[in-house]
């Protein structure tokens, strides 16, 4: 039960209908929302350092791991995961340093 997926799916359809391109366009914008995450979260975790924050995101955005995910139709679910998932993290620490209700209810928010 993926209703994000089908959800996101069915506005590409509503888009381009059953042409490939909008399909491709949006798991590859996905990705490179994704990349932008990780690179906050490592530079988060890294003390603001951009260079360790700007390798870790590069290294994620070329790792062979995700060409399955980006290139292939079906396999939005693992685009829309990593988003909520890091998005998630981001949020977490951002709790753990400020100890804010706001960011702990946005931990839950990205993590359910």
């Amino acid at each position: 039960f993926h209703p994000l997926t089908m959800i996101s799916l069915a506005i590409n359809y509503t888009i381009s209908g059953l042409d490939a391109w909008s399909y491709h366009l949006f798991n590859l914008l996905f990705h490179l929302v994704n990349c932008w995450l990780v690179f906050r979260l490592a530079r988060l975790l890294s003390n603001q350092n951009f260079m360790i924050a700007f390798g870790t995101a590069i290294l994620f955005a070329v790792h062979p791991m995700h060409v399955e995910s980006v290139a292939w139709v079906s396999e939005r679910k693992d685009v829309l995961y990593t988003l909520f998932f890091v998005a998630g993290l981001i949020s977490y620490v951002k709790y753990i340093d400020t100890n804010s209700k706001k960011q702990f209810g946005l931990t839950i928010l990205f993590l359910i």
